[in-house]
């Protein structure tokens, strides 16, 4: 059995033990830096950290560019988030926009190649 305070102060040190691996960190850093916030804002949510959290999103928004899976994917781990906050929603909306931008990018993309296969 562990204390609440225990079990709190192990969520904090877990959640910037994480948010500085993410922020200090190359893209292959992305994923184990935000799965790990997503567990420790599951054991002690503040707004605060939520904040940070956000802060890791946008900063790894070049990462995700226009590639679909990589959005649904932050997104799937966005969404073990049991507390929701303006700072979540946020990044939600973040992704949102990133898909749109995605599935407009690969239209034109499919554009271009029709238009070079009809040319040919």
């Amino acid at each position: 059995m562990m204390s609440n305070s225990s079990r709190d102060a192990i969520a904090e040190d877990m959640f910037y033990r994480g948010y500085s691996n993410g922020m200090g960190g190359n893209g292959n850093s992305f994923f184990p830096a935000m799965r790990t916030c997503v567990a420790a804002l599951n054991l002690n949510f503040t707004e605060e950290k939520a904040a940070c959290f956000l802060e890791i999103i946008e900063y790894y928004e070049a990462l995700l560019r226009n590639n679909i899976q990589l959005i649904d994917k932050t997104k799937l781990e966005i969404d073990k988030i049991r507390f929701k906050s303006k700072s979540i929603d946020k990044c939600y909306k973040i992704l949102a926009k990133k898909k749109k931008e995605a599935k407009e990018y690969e239209k034109k993309q499919e554009e271009k190649r029709a238009n070079k296969n009809t040319r040919q």
